[in-house]
């Protein structure tokens, strides 16, 4: 097995563009024999209220930056902080600019995305295009450009995403599966949030490390410099490691090499391993490069970005490298697709609730329910049912976390029917591939009703029980 991966690493290391649509082509003539789409997700029951506003309660607290223990076994915070990192944290200051100011994201209206298929793009919480030029008032030798992330469409106008080329194949599979699951929908790529061990194999993170370590590397000894290095070695993906006095050609090896980059990563943010060689705190260096927004969320947090994916692309470039990243893929949006996010960042756990009931049916997959959604693809259809849901879910987030503003009140004291527009969104949606009789009456009255229909007066944060 080792001479299998040590020969792969070298063929891929080698692959031309022609040889990366040959295995490419392979693929999909495999796809086309084996790929058959599956069936529609059976529907979850819907969630109660209560269901719904214990999951706010459990959210809320993570938005307003408090410290949160969701196991309370354990002493450490989602984003596995102890609370006296967490309060050194929140004392830090660092000097990071934008390379170039963008719109902000709009809002995600789901009622204007009903029919629609979300498809979790599962990735790390990193800032992109921002310069960072100090880290806890230690200057940089030069600045770090950081390229990843939640962000990354912001500044890229005809992508989603961008990743490696067998991670972007996988996610434009998943699009294109997902639309074709749910006949033809459209597909919402949605940021759903990765643990920390997602954000090791950043680059951008590695080169922010790397010069940090640089700012106290003239009074490191040498036995200080080889002892880290030799750490760094001991993972045998990374034997050659180039070390950290040699900065540029290191930082080099790791671009091509993930596996160094996490062992590097791994050990420069270990405060043991830090003190003990003297280099900067590298916890100060996560803080850093991480958004703010989701620096302290829980993993598998999502809509910090929604964006459109185009999922009748069924061939990937891997030579087609962005302008702002060393990913060799782009993964397209659909034309015209603008960047967005979610009015409340959602949990997992209520928005893929179809896809997780699937999976606690499944002995061998029910112990991992957050792995195997990055593993087969979330996804989950917005129905009303869903739109319901997430109404329900960001209006009592808006009251923990001090926000008034709700929703306009409905008959059914639902968010569905906002407006006529949506209300008639919502009506063809219940009436599609339905069967009235001749003339298709019952379809015509119910599209008048909500033609006509007003909404009443009020907030649904108003409303009483």
């Amino acid at each position: 097995m080792a001479f299998l991966k040590s020969v792969g690493k070298k063929l891929a290391e080698k692959a031309t563009e022609g040889a990366l649509e040959s295995v490419a082509k392979q693929a999909r003539a495999i796809g086309k024999k084996s790929d058959v789409i599956p069936p529609r997700f059976e529907r979850a029951p819907a969630k109660t209220k209560e269901e719904i506003d214990t999951i706010a309660q459990r959210v809320a607290p993570q938005l307003t930056g408090e410290f949160v223990r969701l196991d309370p076994t354990k002493s450490i915070n989602p984003a596995g902080l102890s609370k006296k990192r967490f309060d050194i944290e929140k004392e830090l200051e660092h000097d990071i600019r934008p390379v170039r100011e963008v719109a902000p994201p709009s809002m995600f209206d789901y009622e204007s995305n009903l029919g629609k298929v979300q498809l979790g793009v599962f990735g790390d919480p990193t800032i992109s295009q921002q310069d960072i030029y100090s880290i806890a008032g230690r200057k940089l030798p030069t600045s770090s450009r950081q390229y990843g992330g939640p962000r990354y469409p912001m500044y890229e106008p005809e992508d989603a995403w961008a990743s490696n080329f067998g991670a972007a194949s996988g996610l434009q599979s998943s699009a294109e599966r997902a639309s074709k699951q749910y006949g033809g929908a459209d597909v919402v790529g949605l940021y759903t949030k990765m643990g920390k061990d997602s954000y090791f194999y950043a680059q951008h993170l590695s080169d922010a490390l790397m010069k940090n370590i640089m700012i106290t590397l003239p009074d490191m000894n040498k036995k200080q410099i080889a002892g880290f290095n030799k750490m760094v070695r001991n993972n045998p993906d990374a034997k050659d490691f180039a070390g950290i006095e040699n900065p540029d050609i290191a930082l080099a090896q790791m671009e091509k090499n993930p596996e160094m980059r996490k062992q590097f990563a791994m050990l420069a943010t270990t405060p043991t391993y830090t003190k003990a060689f003297s280099m900067p705190n590298g916890l100060d260096v996560v803080h850093a490069v991480l958004e703010p927004d989701l620096r302290n969320l829980e993993r598998g947090i999502t809509g910090h970005t929604a964006i459109e994916l185009d999922p009748n692309v069924t061939h990937l470039n891997a030579t087609d490298r962005a302008s702002t990243t060393t990913y060799d893929t782009r993964i397209p949006r659909k034309e015209g697709a603008e960047v967005q996010q979610l009015e409340a960042l959602t949990p997992y756990d209520l928005q893929y609730p179809d896809q997780l009931l699937a999976i606690s049916k499944n002995p061998k997959q029910a112990p991992q329910p957050f792995g195997t959604l990055m593993m087969s693809g979330a996804r989950q259809i917005i129905d009303p049912q869903h739109i319901d849901e997430i109404g329900l879910y960001r209006d009592f987030i808006k009251k923990y976390t001090g926000k008034k503003k709700g929703g306009k009140i409905h008959p059914d004291g639902s968010a569905r029917l906002a407006n006529g527009a949506s209300a008639r969104k919502t009506v063809d949606y219940l009436l599609k591939d339905q069967s009235y009789g001749v003339g298709g009456v019952a379809k015509k009255i119910a599209k008048t009703l909500a033609k006509d229909y007003k909404p009443t007066k009020g907030k649904i944060s108003e409303l009483k029980d």
